[in-house]
């Protein structure tokens, strides 16, 4: 028996690249046939950043960042298991929830263990898509990744996907891998998606004002004048940073795609009356500079070179006066919205 989104019409948007969980959260909406789904999605910008030793340096973004916006989030029931629980009897419970209350749910595996991907037996990383139901008879599971590149929709062995759903992850190149899968797995409610677009909006466009822009030290874009002062400390010492100019590479990356996903985010809602095209056109220059930047700082990761770190700095400063522009774009789309 397969859930009724494995026959739904699939949909994908291009910003939401490295967002799997919340485009399995988009697909699930859709299928629900919850009107402007993709509004849901907490789409909203923020940051943190805590430092230890100069060295110790740490990356993270507000809760519910990659869920729906936060007066939905408690709509996402994502459950993880401790080590050591029974894999098959998670895997029984999940199939007789989408079998019994024709619901797709959304699991977490480890890419190493799925067929269909050129990670295939050659690198771990941490994935999400959603199961539409199985064929216990024929020891199949049918599932849909609708991402890209591969936009899969079709069966994999359950021995495969149960090994995919218990995996350690163990840490390699790719970066999402390290952290335990868990079997970890969750049900979205059918009910109470009944907002307007423009709350929605509004809410995604105060939501990134207050926790970006209007923050204190350590917080939204005040990191970066954390990380020009660090960097200009690396300069001026012989110490070995490259370990921690991982961490900041990471942060930043993960920064970056925040931005992109914002960017998709005023781009549908301008399908419902959101007059966002000011803003998209900074996000878009900003988004540019910022990639080109994000070559650099991974060159510092293999090379401690004061040239290169100054070379960040300067790089730095100018994508730090670009926030201004957005701020004012968007609190200006977000006045209109109200």
């Amino acid at each position: 028996m397969v859930n009724c989104l494995w026959n739904s019409e699939l949909t994908y948007y291009e910003g939401y690249e490295s967002f799997c969980y919340q485009n399995s959260l988009r697909l699930i909406l859709e299928s629900y046939g919850v009107d402007y789904a993709p509004l849901y999605i907490n789409a909203s910008l923020s940051l943190n950043m805590a430092v230890e030793n100069d060295s110790d340096i740490e990356f993270s973004f507000v809760e519910n960042a990659r869920s729906f916006l936060p007066e939905y989030a408690s709509k996402d029931n994502r459950i993880y298991y401790p080590e050591g629980i029974d894999s098959i009897d998670v895997f029984k419970e999940n199939v007789k929830m989408v079998n019994d209350k024709d619901t797709a749910i959304i699991v977490g595996t480890d890419l190493y263990y799925l067929p269909y991907l050129e990670y295939y037996h050659k690198k771990h990383g941490a994935h999400t898509f959603i199961l539409c139901g199985a064929d216990l008879e024929n020891d199949k599971v049918q599932l849909v990744d609708w991402y890209e590149p591969w936009f899969h929709k079709g069966e994999m062995d359950t021995d495969e996907f149960i090994l995919a759903r218990n995996s350690e992850n163990p840490k390699d190149e790719h970066i999402y891998s390290g952290t335990p899968i868990r079997n970890n797995w969750t049900e979205i409610s059918r009910d109470g998606w009944d907002a307007v677009s423009s709350h929605l909006i509004s809410t995604v466009l105060s939501l990134s004002r207050e926790q970006y822009f209007e923050t204190s030290d350590n917080n939204g874009c005040s990191c970066f004048g954390r990380i020009i002062e660090l960097l200009g400390k690396f300069a001026n010492d012989e110490k070995d940073h490259r370990s921690a100019m991982k961490s900041v590479h990471m942060g930043l990356f993960d920064t970056l795609k925040r931005f992109k996903f914002l960017k998709q985010y005023l781009q549908i809602a301008q399908e419902y009356n959101c007059n966002s095209e000011k803003a998209i056109e900074i996000i878009d220059k900003y988004v540019a500079y910022f990639d080109s930047i994000l070559m650099l700082v991974y060159k510092t990761t293999m090379v401690n070179s004061s040239k290169t770190f100054e070379r960040v700095i300067g790089r730095l400063k100018e994508l730090d006066k670009i926030h201004d522009e957005i701020y004012e774009a968007l609190k200006e789309t977000e006045k209109a919205m109200n």
